[in-house]
């Protein structure tokens, strides 16, 4: 029972691998007073496994002394992981869709019905990002790549507004949409690289 659970765990996490939103990065942290996730990437990755780690890295204790709300926490790693990855899928479809209509001068790009869908999927984004924030213990204006992310997901709404109902002229509401489209692809590859640089980490 608990081998086939280890290797559905493994494939879930190579399918997730494989769609390149995540890469697994080992945590670098140092002190041994709370438990961190182990991450293993590219062919062998896998969900977190918490453990104690001293100065030289090495593992001090058994994933089982992790305290028990970390563990029901990673219990769930994977479903979290790809409840966010779908919500950000369906965010930026409906984004993108919802300002296709406008350009095309179609009022049903602010209908009520998709604007609470907005609302119902970029709601569940967020609760499922906190949550693996909290599993994987790296947090906004700690972690660079995180500031990052946050800094420009208020860009993205901002712009995001702006492109699809406070826009005065039809061409600053084409400019607000091409920006935000651009600013929601690097938050992915921020996301991605677990870089601030994003894509630009590659140059």
């Amino acid at each position: 029972m608990g081998a086939n659970a280890d290797s559905g765990t493994i494939t879930f996490a190579r399918c997730a691998h494989r769609l390149m939103f995540f890469r697994f990065i080992p945590e670098s942290r140092s002190d041994i007073r709370d438990p961190v996730p182990i991450y293993m990437g590219g062919r062998h990755a896998k969900a977190p496994d918490f453990r104690l780690r001293g100065n030289d890295g090495g593992v001090l204790e058994h994933p089982t002394s992790a305290t028990p709300e970390n563990q029901t926490m990673a219990a769930w790693y994977l479903q979290i992981l790809w409840t966010h990855i779908g919500c950000v899928i369906a965010s930026g479809t409906l984004f993108f869709t919802r300002g296709c209509m406008m350009l095309a001068g179609l009022p049903i790009a602010n209908h009520v019905a998709l604007r609470r869908i907005s609302v119902v999927i970029d709601s569940l984004l967020l609760a499922a990002a906190i949550a693996l924030t909290t599993i994987i213990h790296q947090y906004p204006f700690v972690q660079a790549w995180l500031t990052v992310k946050v800094v420009l997901l208020v860009a993205y709404i901002v712009l995001g507004v702006f492109a699809l109902r406070r826009g005065r002229t039809r061409t600053l509401r084409a400019a607000c949409f091409a920006a935000a489209t651009i600013v929601f692809l690097f938050i992915v590859s921020v996301a991605r690289a677990h870089n601030p640089l994003g894509v630009f980490a590659q140059l």
